[in-house]
């Protein structure tokens, strides 16, 4: 039986002076099959907003099953939980020369969006169950 989720959903990135632009964030999918799936990274806009469709999950999914047959299966159906990840910068820059070695075009792609992030130096993570009828969720990061 297919998960409902809004066709899409609008994660809003809050602080204490209002909303966080140019904030790096990554979402996780957790499967109950295999591995997870990861969105990201994404950037906030300049009303500190990302927006995931339903669209992009479905084809993060199929891209990560098609590239990766070993090490993911299942569908969003499988997802029980989407984790909303902010990390330090600190964090992001360990992950950049982590991803160096293996998928350096990935770790060009977040050393740029580093350049211009308001990641600071504390993270956080919050936990949305599966399935959801949120279209729109407040993160405050502060």
């Amino acid at each position: 039986m297919p998960i409902h989720i809004p066709g899409k959903i609008k994660l809003v990135f809050k602080g204490v002076s209002g909303s966080v632009q140019r904030l790096i964030v990554f979402l996780v999918l957790h499967s109950t099959t295999k591995n997870d799936f990861t969105i990201g990274p994404l950037m906030t806009d300049e009303k500190g907003e990302i927006i995931l469709t339903k669209d992009v999950v479905d084809k993060v999914i199929s891209q990560n099953k098609e590239e990766f047959p070993m090490d993911y299966d299942g569908s969003l159906s499988d997802c029980d939980l989407l984790s909303v990840i902010v990390e330090s910068r600190f964090d992001l820059e360990e992950r950049v020369k982590r991803l160096m070695k293996y998928y350096p075009d990935n770790a060009d792609i977040l050393l740029e969006l580093l350049k211009d992030a308001a990641n600071s130096e504390v993270g956080l993570r919050k936990d949305i169950r599966l399935p959801t009828d949120e279209e729109l969720i407040s993160i405050n990061i502060d």
